[in-house]
């Protein structure tokens, strides 16, 4: 699901970047590979890598970094776009890497025009 109306991982983190003008690709595998490592700092607007595979080697979910440990992500099996805390044990256990395109998406502006 692409949106806007419905979204899985990967095309939400599409989405957003789309609307400030930044083309990435549909499949959160794909996305994995764009952009800059983050660093153990984490900004707004960094993509957030996890595995839910078998052996947690293969990227399989996206999300996008709020702020304050927080990361936004949709999912097809919840249905709608929600806020994840990165503080919980099943994120923790599945976290991979970070990757940061030009210098973050200002997340507060983003939701604000959107009604989100």
């Amino acid at each position: 699901a692409e949106g806007p109306n419905a979204f899985d991982c990967s095309g939400l983190t599409q989405f957003v970047y789309q609307q400030i003008g930044i083309d990435l690709p549909r499949r959160a595998i794909s996305q994995s590979k764009v952009g800059d490592p983050a660093g153990k700092r984490l900004q707004r607007g960094d993509l957030l890598f996890f595995s839910t595979d078998a052996r947690q080697s293969l990227v399989t979910h996206v999300g996008l970094y709020e702020g304050n440990g927080v990361m936004i992500d949709a999912s097809k099996s919840h249905g709608r776009v929600r806020r994840d805390n990165l503080d919980e044990r099943y994120w923790v256990e599945r976290f991979m890497f970070a990757r940061r395109l030009n210098g973050g998406v200002d997340v507060d502006e983003f939701k604000a025009d959107r009604g989100f």
